[in-house]
């Protein structure tokens, strides 16, 4: 099973934040992530032996215990590793709220101590990934046009997800769900 935790979005949230991205659909040869796909990747975990499930949902479970719900400002567009080499396109929060930094440390320091290795955490949706970085040298201009924004997200879950590839793009199924304490 290939895996990882993430925090949902609000369906509301995902149509905002694909209204935001629509600008960058002038791009040519990107495959775009359909907007119920949205969410915040906490930890990618990869493929994962079944008889591991059963100890990753006890982890959830513990982290989601102690985590509270909190409120995001998505505010910003950007694209990884850069503007000028393009081949992820996302949007994020040029603010960090401490509840998720304190839900992703969390889940880094158990998961470490799983044998996982540690991966530093940045805050994005990615809403699409480039096919040829060579044909997006329009990005910085269509980043410019989009102007400010700002769409508020109430997270009030931890989810394990699955993933499955597929040609027409990731089937995401939920695992295990796990609401905030607080």
């Amino acid at each position: 099973m290939r895996l990882f935790y993430c925090c949902e979005l609000p369906e509301a949230v995902q149509r905002e934040l694909e209204r935001i991205a629509q600008p960058l659909r002038a791009l040519p040869r990107v495959a775009w992530v359909r907007p119920e796909n949205f969410h915040i990747t906490l930890k990618f975990l990869g493929e994962v032996a079944p008889k591991d499930v059963d100890a990753l949902k006890i982890l959830g479970e513990s982290v989601a215990a102690g985590s509270q719900r909190f409120e995001l400002t998505f505010d910003t567009v950007g694209a990884f590793p850069t503007v000028h080499r393009p081949r992820v396109l996302w949007i994020g929060a040029s603010s960090v709220p401490a509840e998720l930094l304190f839900l992703h440390e969390r889940l880094e320091r158990e998961l470490t101590k799983m044998g996982y290795p540690h991966e530093r955490f940045t805050l994005h949706v990615t809403v699409g990934r480039v096919k040829d970085e060579k044909a997006a040298g329009q990005l910085p201009q269509l980043i410019s046009g989009i102007g400010s924004f700002a769409c508020r997200a109430l997270i009030t879950h931890l989810t394990l997800m699955e993933s499955q590839l597929s040609p027409s793009g990731a089937i995401y199924t939920p695992v295990a769900t796990w609401e905030f304490s607080r």
